[in-house]
């Protein structure tokens, strides 16, 4: 009977879906959609290792605060508690320790070392932070230069040189951030001779602040937050020498990654929807809210490096194109998380990240799935189109949901001359600058392959509007209906104005008609435009909300003009104010239908022609609307402008009654509930 149960029970596990056997994970595999939505997707890595110092025979770690990965694969920590170099191979096991070294014949020690690196001499740079120096060791420790406090004309004179973390170039220079300094980072010529700062963060604030620090006292102002750059706190080169550099500030201010090349320039490409800023959506309750905060930063291969956020204990890994590959880890007490991480750092494929308050490395493995990432990334920086695309594919099996995986395959259609498939492929990873290439060139050829048809198809459409000029002269003549005559309102405002009012020419049905087509063409543009105007954002679209965005901005302007002109000596009756409104909204319709046809064949190039028949089509609006205004209530130019800016004035006094009315109801109903609740329960 046992065995049957053991088999029932074997067999039930063994028909679990996937799912279940992720939720097991330390963490939740997450990405997030072009819109900024939480998706689930598979995890990327798990943890495989945890290394205390214990167990590399060294004994353990005491607030250790860097390690680095050797050119050899070996793996330095800095044990900053302990005041050493930790050297482990890849067995994890000690093989050295460095905690002094020999100069001038005496024996110095190293105070607090917080930052380590070793280039491809195997030179160790130590960042000897309480020491206030750089100690730069040969392979078998000795010693090499001792890199001091900087000393030149630049250097402010409260200055103090606190290291914490380093680099070096092919060339020898070395690059050092400072605990404080907002300078930049210290940069240094292959002998340790200062050259300069590099890569300072711009100081940006907005005019409110300054007009405020202008206006404010001197004891108000020295409470006020000065305007400081932001400074570094970790670093990483590649192997073309530029510089990787984090601040764990995130703000429309200050950017949280740079990519600095050697004039000091960021050049870091980030994807068009979101910047490299670890979580998009920041928590706004709960233990732990705000904006990550990168504190570590490592260079893969490829441009492909990984961020680490030690507000939630997550490595985020962006390719070359600042678009976010994937992201794992998570703040907790599970073999896998992280109590205060401080370093990320590559090793191959494995990622390591050091925990400065439970003393100990984690060693994550990729998954298949996070390995085919890294891989098909490659692929495509290094050119090998077929290949990435291969693997972009063998990651949509995977992960059908993730939208960079149509991107890669459509980046190989498109080197491949697809242009077509790679259109939809762009389409559905919600590219929009790779479609609007893709686009080009299928248009292109489309219409070369096409000429003769096109060409004929103009004609024929030329000859068909002649012949019907020829044979329907009604519809040129001078009172061609109402319909025509809303257009030729368009031409010849102040005459048609004029018509519309004394004439009574006018129809209130026409205008409220205008209207009705423009709400309907606002509705048509946000759910069937080209994909470079609204995207695939159709599923979030309200086609009531789109509606009364035409509909509710023009009953306002004509109650409030009507309630402001009466006591103007306004001779315009309300259905004059509508009439002239409706028809003056002609030009909005017009052109609304002539941009989703076009919205169609533009290229994000052209987009700029669309935004400009909008501005041209609102500004002739605006002109049509300053005419009827004036001529339905036979004002001058002057009080017609006067009187157009007070409706503005009324429309916003309006739509703070509306909210008060509405805010007041709400209160009534919340009031008028809880008192229903007490009063059921007893």
């Amino acid at each position: 009977m046992k065995r049957l149960w053991k088999l029932v029970f074997t067999m039930l596990i063994l028909t679990l879906p996937f799912g279940s056997v992720v939720s097991s994970a330390p963490y939740y595999g997450y990405q997030y959609t072009s819109y900024g939505e939480v998706a689930p997707a598979p995890l990327p890595y798990l943890p495989d290792t945890v290394i205390y110092g214990k167990d590399t025979g060294a004994g353990e770690f005491k607030s250790p605060e860097d390690l680095f990965v050797g050119p050899d694969g070996a793996v330095y920590v800095a044990d900053t508690g302990n005041n050493r170099i930790v050297v482990l191979d890849e067995q994890w096991k000690q093989t050295r320790i460095i905690d002094s070294f020999m100069n001038n014949g005496s024996k110095e020690t190293f105070n607090q070392p917080r930052g380590v690196f070793v280039n491809g001499l195997n030179h160790i740079y130590v960042a000897d932070t309480s020491n206030n120096r750089v100690v730069i060791l040969d392979e078998q420790g000795k010693l090499i230069r001792i890199v001091n406090a900087p000393e030149a004309d630049v250097v402010r004179e409260d200055f103090k040189f606190v290291p914490t973390k380093l680099t070096s170039d092919r060339a020898g220079r070395l690059f050092v951030i400072s605990q404080g300094v907002y300078d930049g980072i210290v940069e240094y010529d292959a002998n340790g001779v200062f050259t300069g700062f590099t890569g300072r963060n711009d100081v940006k604030f907005d005019a409110s602040d300054l007009l405020w620090k202008r206006f404010a006292t001197d004891a108000q102002r020295e409470q006020m937050a000065l305007f400081i750059p932001i400074e570094f706190n970790n670093l990483d080169i590649d192997k073309d020498g530029f510089i990787y550099a984090t601040t764990s500030e995130n703000s429309i201010k200050t950017k949280m990654v740079k990519r600095l090349n050697p004039s000091g320039i960021d050049v870091l490409r980030e994807d068009r929807h979101f910047p490299v800023i670890g979580d998009y959506r920041n928590t706004k309750a709960g233990s732990i809210q705000g904006s990550s905060a990168f504190v570590s930063i490592s260079v893969y291969e490829n441009g492909i490096y990984a961020a680490l956020d030690s507000k939630r204990g997550r490595v985020f890994v962006y390719d070359d194109d600042g678009n976010p590959l994937f992201q794992f880890g998570q703040i907790g007490d599970k073999i896998g998380n992280f109590r205060a991480p401080v370093v990320v750092e590559w090793a191959g494929k494995n990622v390591l990240v050091l925990d400065q308050a439970l003393n100990r490395i984690t060693v994550f493995t990729p998954t298949r799935y996070g390995s085919l990432l890294l891989d098909a990334s490659s692929a495509y920086q290094e050119g090998r189109e077929k290949d990435a695309a291969q693997l972009w594919t063998e990651v949509s099996k995977l992960n059908n949901n993730l939208e960079l995986a149509h991107v890669g395959i459509g980046k190989a259609q498109l080197e491949a001359g697809d242009s077509k498939e790679a259109i939809e492929s762009f389409k559905t990873g919600m590219s929009f600058p790779y479609y609007s290439r893709a686009f080009g060139m299928y248009r292109k050829e489309f219409m070369w392959e096409n000429f003769a048809f096109i060409a004929i198809g103009v004609v024929l459409f030329i000859a068909a509007a002649l012949f019907a000029r020829k044979r329907l002269p009604r519809l040129t003549a001078e009172d061609g209906g109402p319909i025509r005559l809303a257009f030729r309102t368009c031409i010849r405002p102040f005459s048609m104005f004029w018509d519309l009012k004394y004439e009574k020419k006018g129809r209130g049905w026409v205008a409220l008609g205008i209207v009705a087509g423009l709400a309907f063409m606002n509705v048509m543009r946000a759910f069937y435009s080209g994909f470079l105007i609204y995207g695939d954002s159709d599923q979030y679209m309200n086609s009531l909300q789109e509606a009364a965005f035409i509909i509710i901005p023009f009953l306002v302007w004509c109650i409030a003009n009507w309630s402001l002109t009466t006591l103007m000596d306004g001779e315009g009756t309300f259905k004059d104010i509508v009439i002239a409104t409706g028809y003056s909204m002609m030009p909005l319709l017009v052109v609304s239908v002539i941009q989703l046809v076009f919205s169609w064949f533009l290229t994000e190039e052209e987009i700029a022609f669309y935004l400009m028949f909008e501005s041209i089509a609102m500004l002739w609006f605006i002109g049509l609307l300053f005419v009827g205004t004036m001529t339905a209530h036979q004002y001058t130019p002057l009080k017609t402008v006067i009187t157009m800016l007070l409706t503005i004035v009324v429309i916003g006094i309006i739509i703070f009654l509306a909210l008060l009315f509405f805010s007041l109801v709400q209160q009534l109903v919340i009031f008028a509930t809880t008192v229903y609740r007490e009063l059921s329960l007893r």
